[in-house]
């Protein structure tokens, strides 16, 4: 795989076959998360500042949790399309019918879609699975914002792994942890998924970019990328008129957010 091989990056090799209902299922998606990101009153954080590195040549990684992937959209509508790229937002969905889903929803957003997972696999099932990863570093070398739910897509909650880590280094890219919120429906699966409720109250933290390297500490950087997304989680979540702990705080199997405050 040449250099690309100095990191132990893998992804699922292959995506199931893309039906005609994922699409459909993908569009019905697009349109809620498009109703949400158009009704729901938004506070953002974080945007101005970071400018200069959102519109240059830099490589980028946009780091969020799993649970606030349906308030992507806004990310992209609300931030980023006021500092276009060259090569179009690239986000990395999994090799998996959600899948499938994710990347119509997403095509529909004007999107590009990496198919794979940056999470920690058993080893015995990869065949020719780093496709998917040569593929999203390609993307961050172009000039790209590669945008992760880095703890996706079956976790641990709230957990960074560190083959993304490994990854941005790869790239020698900044990393941005950004947090989502807004009023809705927390579900009880493994990430306590998200379901925005429109006209709700929502929030967009973007913190100070994370440098990342081929020489820096991976474990090191795993944990300061942790700390740093769970703080800007929680700010989201405090700004949405929410109670959210983030994952240092709260007892294995806790709840994730407590309700309105």
């Amino acid at each position: 795989m040449g250099s690309d091989s100095e990191y132990e990056v893998r992804m699922s090799a292959a995506a199931p076959e893309n039906r005609f209902s994922d699409r459909v299922i993908g569009w019905l998606v697009w349109v809620y998360m498009r109703i949400n990101s158009s009704t729901i009153r938004w506070r953002i954080e974080g945007a101005n500042e970071l400018g200069p590195l959102l519109g240059g040549e830099r490589p980028v990684v946009i780091a969020t949790w799993h649970y606030g992937i349906l308030l992507f959209p806004a990310l992209q509508t609300k931030v980023l399309k006021y500092w276009p790229r060259q090569h179009p937002t690239t986000i990395i969905n999994s090799n998996s019918r959600d899948g499938n889903i994710a990347a119509a929803a997403s095509s529909f957003l004007g999107l590009h879609s990496v198919r794979g997972s940056t999470a920690r696999k058993d080893r015995r099932k990869e065949k020719g699975g780093v496709a998917g990863a040569r593929a999203a570093l390609k993307a961050m070398k172009s000039g790209a914002i590669v945008c992760m739910t880095i703890d996706g897509p079956r976790g641990p909650a709230e957990k960074v792994p560190l083959e993304p880590v490994k990854l941005a280094q790869q790239a020698g890219a900044a990393v941005v942890p950004v947090g989502l919120a807004s009023g809705g429906k927390r579900l009880n699966t493994w990430d306590r998924f998200l379901l925005p409720l429109p006209f709700s109250r929502g929030s967009i933290v973007l913190g100070a970019p994370i440098e990342t390297s081929k020489a820096m500490d991976s474990e090191g950087l795993r944990e300061t990328i942790e700390r740093q997304l769970s703080d800007a989680a929680a700010r989201a979540a405090k700004l949405a008129g929410r109670e959210m702990k983030p994952a240092s705080e709260r007892a294995p199997g806790g709840q994730l957010e407590t309700g309105r405050k």
